[in-house]
């Protein structure tokens, strides 16, 4: 090959090289936003994984909402990018430390959880980004679980194929509300959670010792309205007036589920507990409180942050605010001791916050679960005359069950439900 010849190669390879690394630079940051996507894509998938095996049982198959607040929605995948970071960062923060208050646990290893920061990653990344349509996967895989199928047969398009790393032994189908709320717990009810205080000690009327009066909320209404939203009531404090028909409409605005309840409806008629009412459902129940007062509510569901206070005045009057007392239950006529009492209970409250019986003689409690959870009713700081403990044990509901005892130093005792220790309290009287 002559000189010339061999110039003209090198110069047309010369070229070819340029030529490829020009059109390797011009076709990189497409590569690099492909590989950005595929791996986002990836994230989301194992998130849909994780949020069916842990989460679908409060959050809804979809994440539409349940017990919790609804996941799968725009508002928490923002578009500006600010916006998504700081959200991002919030999401990972309430799974890893839970919900003080609420029955959201933490689910990182090192606060007593299941999920390492890594699958915690992967969560936060399917609700606030919902990549490759990572939520329809979720929805799939956990109506596969609730029929008891591998999940990794449930997976939907190659990545979920590829990726998902189920266990086929812990299959379980979606439990009922109910049951889910009587396995729960409420976080921060004992413990600092993530520097969170913890819930204020329960006093004996069952109410935070830090709670402001409540004020009243206007005239008296026969027709009151209650909203709801995702965990709250707007409305904390209504009015109503006593001896008269009260029509209460409860509304739903939320994505959870979500009750109107009022803890002790004794002296009360009619309907006081709407039931469980979908997210976007109305319901109306009607009731007639017996005698002024004030009386607390909640949902059954959300019951250390959706309460609030019924205040029952005269007919065609109103109640200045102050110190109000909360009408509870006491045996015996002016608090008298009494021998033989009822404990009604529901979810998840005693009906009587306040049982008077006498002392060194037998007492018998009758206790009735009313609610749909399982409830104790266990006295905490005395013992029987022979040293036994005081307690029903477990009753399921619809349940009733006898205890006797008899306690032969006067005082004030303490009660609970052992299974909902900071929410079922009382004090029991021996006089």
């Amino acid at each position: 090959m002559n000189t010339g010849k061999q110039i003209y190669l090198m110069v047309v390879l010369v070229f070819l090289l340029l030529a490829g690394c020009g059109a390797y630079a011009l076709w990189e940051p497409t590569r690099q936003e492909h590989a950005a996507q595929w791996t986002l894509d990836l994230t989301a998938a194992r998130g849909a994984e994780i949020f069916a095996q842990n989460c679908r049982n409060c959050h809804g198959d979809g994440g539409e909402g349940r017990i919790g607040p609804q996941l799968n929605t725009a508002k928490l995948r923002p578009t500006d990018p600010t916006d998504l970071g700081l959200m991002q960062q919030f999401i990972t923060n309430t799974v890893s430390c839970g919900r003080i208050g609420a029955i959201m646990p933490p689910w990182l290893i090192q606060n007593g959880g299941s999920l390492d920061e890594e699958q915690i990653r992967e969560v936060m990344t399917l609700v606030t980004t919902n990549a490759g349509n990572a939520w329809a996967n979720a929805k799939q895989q956990s109506l596969r679980l609730n029929e008891g199928q591998n999940l990794s047969s449930a997976a939907g398009g190659w990545l979920g194929q590829l990726f998902l790393r189920a266990d086929p032994n812990k299959l379980f189908a979606l439990p009922a509300v109910e049951d889910v709320l009587a396995a729960a717990s409420v976080t921060g009810e004992t413990a600092s959670v993530c520097g969170q205080k913890p819930l204020a000690t329960p006093t004996a009327s069952g109410t935070p010792s830090a709670s402001p009066t409540a004020q009243a909320s206007g005239p008296a209404t026969t027709s009151p309205t209650v909203v709801a939203g995702d965990n709250f009531f707007k409305e904390k404090t209504i009015t109503v007036p006593v001896g008269q028909p009260v029509t209460l409409t409860f509304k739903n605005d939320g994505q959870a589920v979500h009750t109107w309840t009022l803890i002790d409806p004794k002296g009360f008629t009619g309907t006081t507990d709407t039931s469980i009412v979908n997210g976007g459902g109305t319901k109306t129940i009607t009731f007639t409180a017996s005698q002024p007062g004030t009386y607390q509510f909640h949902c059954t569901v959300h019951p250390t942050e959706m309460t609030g206070q019924l205040i029952v005045v005269p007919a065609g009057g109103s109640q200045a605010g102050g110190a109000t007392p909360t009408v509870t239950a006491t045996p015996g006529p002016g608090g008298a001791a009494a021998t033989s009492v009822t404990e009604d209970m529901g979810d998840n409250f005693f009906k009587s916050k306040t049982l008077t019986v006498a002392a060194d003689k037998p007492i018998t409690v009758t206790v009735k679960n009313e609610g749909q959870a399982v409830h104790t009713w266990t006295v905490l700081d005395a013992t029987g005359a022979s040293g036994q403990k005081i307690d029903s044990g477990i009753l399921q509901p619809g349940d009733t069950k006898t205890v006797t005892f008899t306690i032969t130093k006067p005082g004030t005792y303490k009660f609970d439900c052992s299974v909902h220790p900071t929410e079922m309290t009382g004090t029991l009287v021996v006089k």
